[in-house]
């Protein structure tokens, strides 16, 4: 168990919570704090969905010759008398492997703050894929957390913990890519992309094996479309220049061209974007920003931000 995660249970203990959620475990009688691992259950609501295999068969055999060091933690048994397990799933498939019956584990409560203490574990162990991560960011937001205050507990920038909230949006082919742990950057990028040339980002997720999605691959991949969309527009004012000159002096007011919409360009910490305003971001305070002409997408508040000029196109 890493640091930061004692370090909230310490907290726990000391203000009384931790002793209030601790409840007697109802198998106290086959051995002190022992549960039959046929009686403890995953948490389907566990952002973890991977183990690895090799690392689950190298505890399962620790676990046979020293037996289970730490005991896991699981909630207090439901109607059908199973435990779904808090903390400690890992441990609970190696045990398994070890070939156990029973194991030891501390019931409690499922409180706000050991769910937290559940997804903060995971997340700092460091092989999560993308999408848990963006599962377990989710789930956090969904308790209740502000954006500042994820960011602040699992380490990350509010631009990251935006990021990988906007996963869960994405088409189902760019969260496959999630699922093979591309960066989240590197997704945004990708679904930036997605949006104006979904073809040509399907070719390429087809032709490119996920430990090569990257932002710098895809950066390559947008300069070829760009510069493809730069010649086809070039043709096409090329072949209109061959065509005879259309009289426009008869031409009313109302017949002109209508326009598509505004673009909005905005000035946050002294860098210009464009707001993004065809997809909503986390809160009603908060917008999207393009930043380096599309390269960099950023959840900003609203409060954060200036007007600088509305573009008709």
């Amino acid at each position: 168990m890493s640091g930061k995660t004692l370090s909230a249970l310490a907290k726990l203990q000391k203000s009384g919570k931790l002793d209030a959620a601790v409840t007697k475990n109802k198998e106290q009688d086959a051995g002190a704090g022992q549960i039959p691992l046929s009686k403890i259950q995953p948490d389907p609501d566990q952002p973890r969905k991977e183990f690895d295999d090799a690392k689950l068969k190298t505890l399962a055999g620790s676990i046979k010759q020293y037996g289970v060091l730490q005991p896991i933690t699981v909630q207090p048994a439901n109607d059908e008398g199973i435990h779904l397990i808090i903390m400690g799933e890992r441990r609970w498939r190696a045990a398994k492997l070890a070939g156990l019956d029973k194991m030891p584990a501390a019931v409690m409560e499922p409180t706000a703050e050991l769910r937290e203490i559940q997804i903060t574990e995971n997340i700092e162990r460091a092989d999560l894929t993308t999408m848990e991560i963006a599962l377990a960011v989710e789930q956090l937001a969904q308790d209740g957390r502000k954006r500042s205050e994820i960011a602040k507990r699992l380490g990350y920038s509010e631009a990251q913990v935006s990021a990988f909230r906007s996963i869960l949006k994405m088409d189902p082919k760019l969260q496959e890519l999630a699922k093979a742990s591309v960066p989240s950057r590197a997704l945004s990028d990708l679904n930036a992309l997605w949006k104006s040339h979904q073809e040509a980002v399907e070719d390429y997720i087809q032709g490119t094996p996920a430990s090569d999605v990257t932002r710098t691959t895809i950066a390559t991949l947008r300069d070829k479309l760009e510069k493809t969309d730069d010649e086809a527009g070039q043709g096409s004012q090329q072949e209109s220049a061959g065509q005879p000159e259309e009289d426009t002096s008869e031409r009313s007011t109302a017949q002109k061209p209508k326009s598509k919409g505004v673009v909005l360009i905005v000035e946050h910490n002294g860098v210009i974007g464009r707001m993004i305003t065809d997809e909503a971001a986390s809160t009603n305070k908060s917008v999207i920003v393009s930043f380096d002409n599309g390269a960099r997408r950023e959840e900003v508040k609203l409060e954060e931000i200036t007007l600088v000029e509305a573009l008709e196109v």
